[in-house]
């Protein structure tokens, strides 16, 4: 529907040689159904990648798996010493 209106607003632009007013104006129009249309574009694949992922992650217990193999998801590193304020360092996790 948005892109058949993009459409017919392009056409009459694309038309207009002569009369630089009115090209302007309908050229105006055009870049602004256009641009309605692309955030419509956005607003709606945001839309389904949130939705997808919300279904994929209740349904499928593997995608963890398929993250982590990928190097999508680093492994949480585990602190060995820290240092202490007068300089030396701890010999145990605290």
């Amino acid at each position: 529907m948005m892109r058949k209106r993009v459409n017919a607003c392009r056409r009459p632009y694309q038309r207009t040689r002569i009369d630089e007013k009115l090209r302007e104006s309908r050229k105006q129009k055009y870049i602004e159904e256009k641009r309605k249309y692309q955030a419509g574009i956005n607003h709606k694949k945001l839309n389904s990648w949130k939705e997808f992922c919300n279904v994929t992650a209740s349904t499928n217990p593997w995608s963890q798996v398929y993250k982590l193999t990928s190097g999508k998801i680093r492994p949480k590193s585990i602190m060995t010493t820290l240092t202490k304020p007068d300089g030396s360092e701890t010999t145990s996790i605290p």
